[in-house]
């Protein structure tokens, strides 16, 4: 019997563009996930990749995980179907 347990991350929506990302998976740092995650999302690396996000903003404090991330209207809707911990990477396995 292979059952695997996860970790995620928290994450809600905030209006029709917006959610907010309050705590991340076990072993995920504030920068780490906001360079590895966040960026890449805002600024693709390759060339015919369009942005996912418009823009985000941090409101962080030494305790507390706050980002609050804006999309278009059509990628949210995306983003909602397939669900936000799977497309803001807020899910981790542990075995």
């Amino acid at each position: 019997d292979c059952t695997r347990d996860f970790i995620n991350g928290v994450c809600a929506k905030l209006d029709e563009i917006s959610i907010e990302i309050t705590d991340l998976p076990i072993r995920t740092w504030k920068q780490q996930y906001k360079e590895n995650v966040l960026e890449g999302m805002l600024h693709p690396k390759r060339n015919d990749i369009a942005s996912s996000i418009l823009v985000y903003t941090e409101y962080h404090t030494d305790a507390t995980v706050r980002f609050v991330v804006k999309l278009l209207g059509a990628q949210f809707a995306i983003f909602n179907e397939s669900g936000f911990h799977k497309s803001f990477r807020l899910r981790e396995t542990l075995n």
